[in-house]
């Protein structure tokens, strides 16, 4: 199978396309890990500030996956 020239192509470029699947992923993981752990501080902050910009973030993101989802099982209601 990888005498022929067309699948040594195919093998490369689907093999390249993995690496920067596996790369974005692991750049992605680190992120959200970060601001999780950001965000999470900030919630149990004494500080005002942070501690409402914080919950506001949190609750900001869980109302966006809610509308997302178009189900009728999320807890937080639809504005409108």
């Amino acid at each position: 199978m990888l005498t022929d020239a067309d699948y040594r192509v195919i093998l490369a470029a689907v093999s390249k396309g993995i690496s920067v699947t596996i790369r974005v992923s692991i750049i992605s993981y680190a992120i959200a890990l970060v601001l999780g752990l950001i965000i999470g501080l900030g919630r149990v902050s004494s500080h005002r500030v942070i501690n409402e910009v914080a919950t506001f973030m949190s609750r900001s993101s869980a109302v966006c996956r809610c509308w997302c989802c178009c189900t009728t099982s999320c807890s937080p209601a639809r504005p409108g």
